[in-house]
């Protein structure tokens, strides 16, 4: 049977996540989690142009520091400064008991990009010894990426200048190439779109297309775009795979990879009927998915979505489209799908003496829903998880899976705690673009496979004003994950 909730109802069955704060880093500049081996956590800053390194325990005690160095005379080492003409930015990746390190060195002047890899223990006190994995000239010309496999065994890099993708997919000990060569995907470059890239398990590369249709190939009914996905390995590639549907546009897609040898493609669907703002309004979900190791269709469905919206709509901030965070793949063969509103519009700014006006793209987030679905995609229960306020800085939100539980983590104002019915929901209480840290707190959603669900207040912001940042979020072994400030880690407990 199919139903949905709204998040006003407070239960008590879940236990309350807890949060934990390290000591400060005292860091001026910012850091990366590098990840984690066995129980401990590593992670990288600059300090002075030199980067640097710090080791915390499970309980965010520090353990080990030091200088964090690498062996190589072509890169170039310049991390203070981005707005330089020349600078570097490092990437992580641990795998099993061994870290990649990734260095991107650009040279704006020579417009070049080179990519370096090097291997490591958890002993980072040792040099590292850096090799050129990939270079890319012309870089101001091209999108370009690194895009690792979900299991981590492949690692891809690109850059694809016009309608033309150079490649080369490594396995994760950089002693073999998996797939690799240059591919011209068959749509022109002034009605076509790259949605998307990534790579699955075994290394073929998929790309999303969004694309205007042809005069010829448009039909009633139908939106004037389609969304191809081109599965490509060795200059080579499948059927392409087309998604179009009558009645409805494709406001979001994507793939996932929540088995080893599937892909889902999957996302939100809007009515091409009525107004500007009915259009934005999700109603609908599709889902196809294929096996990875030759592209076939195993299953795929498309459902109805109900609950995702209140049931009058009648708020600015209500007409705004889903995108999914996250798939979780169930131990009953079915798969929950954690999904947030967003809409993107321009925004007007002014400089404080100037009367020169500019625009930019401004990404605004609202609800939260959790879907569960079964094995063949047919709806068992939606949550829906109200927000006040859509414009703060720490907009977005994070979550994680563990024993068939979701737990999603948002940033709202305090009064979300007191909701108890739609009445009481009055978004956008607040008349400034971002809401002043005091009024605000985070909060977390339990919610069980079965649609129950409790919300808990588990940090407030009124007695302690270090904002947590969740889009660096990252994920633990144990199911807890890491969020940030500026200088300081804080562990959240399952």
């Amino acid at each position: 049977m199919k139903y949905f909730l709204f998040l006003f109802s407070i239960f008590s069955f879940s236990q309350s996540p807890t949060f934990q704060w390290s000591e400060s880093f005292d860091i001026k500049h910012s850091y990366d989690i590098i990840g984690e081996i066995d129980t401990d956590l590593y992670f990288s800053f600059v300090k002075n142009n030199q980067l640097k390194f710090y080791v915390l325990d499970k309980n965010l005690t520090k353990i080990k520091e030091g200088n964090l160095s690498f062996d190589c005379e072509d890169a170039l080492f310049q991390f203070d400064d981005p707005t330089l003409k020349q600078y570097t930015n490092l990437e992580y990746e641990v795998v099993s008991d061994k870290i990649i390190h990734l260095v991107r060195s650009f040279d704006e002047k020579k417009n070049i990009l080179q990519i370096y890899y090097g291997l490591s223990t958890s002993d980072l006190s040792k040099k590292i010894k850096l090799n050129k994995v990939f270079e890319i000239n012309e870089m101001d010309k091209t999108r370009r990426g690194v895009v690792i496999s979900q299991d981590k065994s492949k690692i891809l890099f690109f850059y694809k200048k016009k309608q033309e993708l150079t490649y080369k997919v490594y396995d994760n000990t950089f002693t073999k190439i998996i797939n690799e060569g240059n591919y011209i995907f068959p749509v022109s470059d002034d009605k076509s779109k790259f949605e998307s890239f990534n790579v699955d398990n075994n290394g073929n590369i998929i790309s999303i297309v969004s694309k205007l249709k042809e005069k010829n190939d448009k039909l009633k009914g139908f939106s004037e775009t389609q969304y191809i996905a081109f599965i490509t390995k060795n200059n080579q590639t499948t059927e392409p795979i087309t998604f179009d549907f009558k009645g409805y546009d494709i406001s979001y897609i994507n793939c996932f990879f929540t088995t080893p040898n599937s892909v889902i493609f999957t996302g939100f669907l809007n009515s091409l009927d009525g107004n500007s703002k009915d259009k934005r309004v999700t109603s609908k979900m599709f889902f196809s998915n294929f096996s990875s190791n030759d592209y076939k269709l195993v299953n795929e469905n498309l459902v109805n979505v109900d609950g995702l919206y209140p049931e009058k709509i009648n708020n600015k901030d209500d007409f705004m489209a889903y995108d999914i965070k996250n798939i979780y793949y169930k131990s009953n063969g079915g798969y929950s799908v954690v999904a947030e509103q967003n809409y993107n519009y321009s925004a007007m700014t002014s400089g404080f003496n100037s009367p020169m006006v500019s625009y930019s793209s401004v990404k605004k987030y609202g609800d939260i829903a959790v879907i569960n679905f079964k094995k063949n995609f047919e709806i068992e229960n939606t949550t829906r998880i109200p927000k006040l306020q859509s414009n703060f800085s720490n907009v977005s939100i994070a979550s994680t899976f563990k024993d068939d539980v979701i737990y999603v983590f948002y940033d709202d104002l305090a009064a979300n705690f007191e909701l108890k019915n739609e009445d009481d929901l009055k978004r956008n209480i607040t008349k400034g673009f971002v809401s002043n840290l005091k009024d605000r707190s985070i909060f977390s959603i339990v919610v069980q496979p079965d649609g129950k669900y409790k919300k808990h207040k588990i940090f407030d912001y009124k007695n302690d004003k270090r904002e947590l940042l969740f889009r660096n979020s990252f994920y633990l072994k144990n199911g807890n994950f890491l969020t940030r400030t500026f200088n300081h880690i804080g562990l959240i407990k399952l």
